[in-house]
């Protein structure tokens, strides 16, 4: 089932998380007693959870994905503490990032507090990794003809991915560079050019790939995942803007930001004309060798389980 986690327009969201949590421990329930079915159902032997707190079982090797460790939160150390109740209720933890001080990823999220028993540090993932980059069609051919000189890549929950997006098309307006923004909607692929402004709904993987060796100046939310991606590419030009109230991805972007890596900016100060003239002093992201600790951490995990 669902979360379907429900966020305010304003940047204050503690008050209608909070009322979500009942709702929330019930679908924790809910989807532990599904996972207990559909192991017997499907013969399943073993059982990866990617930040879902109810796919634990005693039936089979468990291991729960998170970067989250100690979340930002009012009380955090509770909240740490409950992590870890919730945590220890599977066979093992992994966390996609690097156990080495020079290339930790998450900060704080993972490395403030002692880690629960059984962790296991897996590397940084990616889609890009080892994509295998397939051929444009002739319609992204000719789109790709022209030099991208800035791209937006959007996503999260509304309302606040369609605020920045006509934030951004307002003020990209009114610049001599070429802008596209991927709207992050993916019922229907769609194309709009107003100008210099390029508006897409989605971008398959391969297209992104190769938007990415254009070497756009890149306007991004910040999420974990993103930032994998970010690290992967080695990419140097970034622009993080949070969504309002996402405690997350305000910690990274200005975890990152001390460090040069990329230009934190609040949703409220956007200034693209301003915003470009910075991004020359960043440092951004070294690009990290490919790792196969996953693979690595798998082949032990279920030759373990197999004794």
């Amino acid at each position: 089932p669902p979360y379907n986690i429900h966020y305010s327009t304003t940047a204050f969201q503690i008050p209608i998380l909070l009322k979500q949590v009942p709702r929330l421990l019930r679908i924790f329930k809910e989807e532990h007693e599904m996972i207990e079915k559909l192991i017997d159902k499907y013969e399943i032997s073993a059982l990866i959870s990617d930040n879902r707190y109810g796919l634990w079982t005693k039936k089979v090797p468990t291991a729960y994905l998170t970067h989250q460790i100690a979340p930002l939160a009012p009380m955090r150390y509770l909240v740490y503490a409950l992590q870890k109740r919730f945590i220890a209720k599977f066979g093992e933890c992994w966390i996609p990032d690097s156990p080495q001080n020079r290339q930790q990823l998450a900060g704080s999220l993972a490395h403030k507090y002692p880690l629960p028993p059984n962790t296991h540090f897996i590397g940084t993932l990616s889609r890009f990794t080892k994509l295998h980059h397939k051929p444009l069609s002739a319609e992204m051919q000719a789109l790709f003809a022209e030099k991208i000189d800035i791209a937006a890549i959007l996503s999260g929950p509304e309302p606040q991915r369609s605020i920045l997006s006509q934030k951004i098309k307002a003020q990209a307006a009114h610049l001599s560079q070429n802008v596209w923004i991927i709207e992050g909607k993916t019922e229907e692929k769609k194309v709009e050019k107003m100008g210099n402004v390029t508006s897409i709904s989605f971008l398959a993987e391969n297209e992104l790939w190769h938007l990415f060796q254009q070497h756009p100046i890149l306007i991004s939310r910040g999420g974990y995942s993103s930032l994998m991606d970010f690290v992967a590419l080695g990419l140097k030009k970034c622009i993080l803007i949070p969504t309002p109230g996402q405690t997350e991805q305000v910690y990274l972007a200005e975890y990152l930001a001390k460090q040069d890596k990329v230009l934190y900016v609040k949703q409220q100060n956007m200034n693209l004309a301003k915003h470009i003239s910075q991004i020359s002093s960043l440092k951004g992201f070294e690009k990290w060798a490919a790792n196969d600790l996953l693979e690595k951490e798998i082949n032990r995990w279920l030759g373990a389980s197999e004794k």
